[in-house]
């Protein structure tokens, strides 16, 4: 986040007033009352309460308007923060204070409450559809190309492997494989 941040400092200039953005820092997760107070929360009350475990982003904003200038850290915003995490309010609580806490000292964490509601992250890699990508395997010493082929909604992945023969074999759906000899 502080890289993109230091970038989009450097083009916020003009001619009669001066924006740097400076750094960038996430708070502990925490609720806000009715009453306008803050206070640390657990997940367990998160749960309870069906809320996001969420932390504050601070920004630290330094103003230049006629020589006169002003700094102030704001908020910028909310980010669901991952149980267990260095940020949780859990990091370096030992099994009693967990269990003091409603939590179950053997939950490893790694995910995100989102309305009350766990919510992992899933690392999926889709190609772009009808882009063909080659790739060398140096190991196997073959040549692959895959593309997802794609008619209106449908879109089918299709691979085509030369092996060290010299022959192509070209499979649709991960299920079906056919074998052709190439020319060589």
């Amino acid at each position: 986040m502080q890289e993109i941040v230091t970038e989009l400092s450097d083009s916020l200039h003009n001619e009669d007033f001066e924006i740097k953005l400076g750094k960038i820092r996430v708070g502990k997760p925490n609720m806000i009352e009715a009453d306008g107070s803050s206070r640390p929360v657990t997940p367990a009350e998160i749960r309870l309460r069906k809320l996001t475990y969420s932390s504050p982003i601070w920004i630290e904003m330094t103003i230049n308007y006629a020589g006169q200038v002003e700094t102030e850290e704001i908020q910028l915003g909310r980010i669901p923060i991952m149980v267990k995490s260095k940020i949780c309010n859990l990091d370096g609580m030992n099994e009693e204070e967990l269990i003091k806490n409603y939590i179950d000292p053997k939950d490893h964490g790694g995910y995100f409450l989102i309305n009350g509601n766990e919510r992992v992250m899933v690392m999926a890699e889709e190609l772009a559809s009808n882009q063909t990508f080659v790739e060398w395997q140096n190991i196997k010493n073959r040549l692959i190309l895959r593309l997802f082929s794609q008619r209106g909604a449908y879109k089918i992945p299709v691979s085509l492997v030369e092996s060290t023969e010299g022959i192509l074999e070209t499979s649709f759906s991960f299920n079906s494989l056919f074998q052709f000899s190439t020319l060589i």
